[in-house]
């Protein structure tokens, strides 16, 4: 998986070892209040794909009755992350190493995972980044576990609005393993690891959160 994404698509800002882009500062509050409503006190939520750990540290800092559970597969994200975590308690890990297109990943990933949290990643991984998320999520979540998957997405092969539309074109215009992913590509690859399309919900700035539960 590339480590080339970041929220907006620009590279992070620096704050001493603490990173963070702009779009993670704006968009962590909205996706709590979503997350509240799923993860209940106790449960153990797994983030793949942490990148600077801005999303994280907020999380365990607002919802400490939660245990949050880091990600990277970059080495100096996981240092931001960190760095982002080190004054809060222990309702937080040091961040994992792990990739979801490599072999076994969740191999990597010891004690209970009762939900996967993943954020502004698969539009800036390549097409089968998912299918490998997917997968490794079926195994570590219990029946009924959630996958919440944020950002922005194409719905039958549609972008919302004229800003993801440019957005899409400019991630192309990178990589061309990049670019926003569809709907209905993830519901059937969700599918096909057991996992089923629960609910879309609607977030600002044209973003959504999809919602999927191990059968």
């Amino acid at each position: 998986m590339t480590t080339a994404r970041r929220n907006s698509g620009m590279a992070p800002v620096s704050a001493g070892e603490r990173l963070h882009t702009p779009a993670a500062l704006n968009n962590r509050e909205p996706i709590l209040r979503v997350l509240r409503r799923l993860v209940e006190a106790g449960q153990s939520v797994l983030e793949i794909g942490s990148g600077t750990g801005v999303h994280v540290a907020y999380f365990a800092r607002e919802y400490p009755e939660v245990h949050w559970r880091p990600s990277d597969p970059d080495g100096a994200m996981r240092a931001s992350v960190s760095a982002w975590c080190s004054d809060l308690g222990k309702n937080v890990d040091p961040p994992l190493d792990l990739d979801v297109r490599a072999v076994a990943w969740w191999q990597g990933v010891a004690g209970p995972v009762d939900a996967v949290l993943s954020i502004n990643m698969l539009h800036v991984a390549p097409p089968d980044a998912f299918a490998g998320l997917a997968g490794g999520s079926a195994r570590l979540l219990p029946p009924g576990g959630l996958l919440a998957l944020y950002g922005p997405f194409r719905f039958n092969g549609q972008c919302c609005g004229t800003g993801n539309k440019r957005f899409d074109a400019m991630l192309r215009g990178q990589n061309a393993a990049w670019g926003l992913r569809d709907l209905n590509d993830i519901a059937a690859q969700g599918a096909a690891a057991g996992l089923g399309l629960e609910r879309v919900v609607d977030m600002p700035a044209g973003n959504h959160m999809l919602l999927l539960r191990r059968r």
